[in-house]
């Protein structure tokens, strides 16, 4: 049955932040997440833990100092979730109370997914609608999957999906997706270059190479290697009024286009979180200028 999302914002003033209690290297999603690499420094599990949960709260602290609402929920011990501090793979929060649940591609990720967080977000006063809730985990047992908004990148008020096909990101999904929500899917496939060997490789999520925000999009076309899918994404983000910042594949390795959520205080005030790449000035109107060095 379709359920199409309504009433979406491309910027929120909540978010839900999952403080983590073992992160760590993931060695099963570390095979096709080329950024995860081991410290070159030598340090404990729990040196890594002490010094993820001393960078978390501070961020937490920074967030709600200028007035964004954040819902905290810290991970618990019963599971190996090291990644856990990345919900937005597993769930995606709409703002008609929509909440979709996606299938993992990893067995320590379909772990994260747990009641107790979607109580706790309802604690704060989100309204999650029952009837609105599209759960498609069960593509899991058929090895697809879809994770969530770092598989997809939304344009939330035109209701596009811009998706990087990849292992963890399937065609036979994003077409549920589709239908079930109503979002048009601007699908492509994108790769890196491999420093060593030299070949291309597919890019594990879509949002290490682009981001959407509600007047600009941050992007690497050159990693989309085919002219047709490039040209399709280009006039797909035209069309829709984005103006488009181009930046390299060596700013991509820096994670320069990790504006991955931009945020919205009390006082409506965006603020956008940014690699040390690309710098986004805060402005008070709806408009952040990007500056690339």
């Amino acid at each position: 049955m379709t359920t199409p999302i309504v009433d979406e914002r491309q910027i929120t003033s909540h978010i839900l932040m999952i403080r983590p209690v073992q992160f760590n290297l993931n060695k099963e999603t570390a095979l096709d997440n080329y950024f995860q690499q081991n410290l070159s420094i030598p340090a404990t599990a729990a040196e890594i833990q002490d010094k993820a949960a001393e960078e978390f709260d501070a961020f937490v602290s920074k967030l709600s100092e200028v007035g964004i609402n954040v819902t905290v929920v810290s991970d618990t011990l019963e599971h190996n979730t090291p990644d856990s501090i990345f919900p937005n793979n597993w769930i995606s929060l709409h703002g008609d109370g929509s909440c979709i649940l996606y299938p993992m591609k990893c067995e320590t990720r379909r772990k994260e997914r747990k009641e107790a967080i979607l109580m706790a977000i309802k604690e704060k006063g989100f309204h999650i609608h029952e009837e609105k809730r599209i759960d498609l985990t069960q593509h899991e047992h058929e090895g697809y999957y879809l994770e969530g908004t770092g598989s997809m990148v939304f344009d939330r008020i035109n209701k596009i999906a811009y998706a990087a096909i990849s292992e963890r990101t399937h065609q036979k999904v994003l077409a549920v997706f589709s239908e079930k929500t109503g979002y048009q899917v601007v699908s492509f496939r994108a790769n890196l270059t491999h420093k060593a060997e030299k070949y291309r490789y597919p890019i594990y999520h879509t949002n290490v190479m682009m981001c959407v925000g509600e007047t600009f999009c941050v992007i690497c076309l050159e990693m989309i290697d085919c002219e047709q899918e490039r040209g399709n994404v280009r006039e797909s983000l035209t069309k829709s009024g984005k103006d488009i910042i181009e930046i390299s594949e060596a700013q991509v390795e820096q994670f320069a286009e990790s504006i991955t959520i931009a945020f919205r205080d009390k006082w409506g005030q965006i603020y956008c979180d940014v690699g040390d790449s690309v710098r986004i000035a805060q402005r008070d109107t709806e408009k952040a200028a990007v500056k690339t060095q």
